[in-house]
């Protein structure tokens, strides 16, 4: 049985809420943790190398989208790119 990690949510920071910047800001639940700040990651698992651990993308419009890859969370499995060294 694979052993977990629990982690802050990279996406919202921990705080389980991301700001929707519109006319009046407002408060979205977090999608990447569900609300709860943080994620259960299985030790296996790296820092995003696509998002840098962020959970967040530039989308080139300066605009930042959740990171497709970690889907937000900053972990990703490793592949054979970061096994080399």
């Amino acid at each position: 049985m694979p052993k977990f990690s629990k982690r802050s949510c990279a996406y919202c920071a921990g705080r389980g809420k991301i700001a929707d910047m519109g006319i009046l800001p407002t408060w979205k639940t977090c999608l990447a943790c569900d609300g709860f700040g943080y994620v259960y990651i299985p030790g296996s698992f790296v820092k995003c190398p696509d998002c840098a651990a962020t959970g967040r993308r530039s989308t080139g419009a300066r605009e930042l989208v959740r990171c497709k890859r970690c889907r937000g969370t900053g972990w990703t499995e490793p592949t054979l790119a970061h096994n080399r060294v």
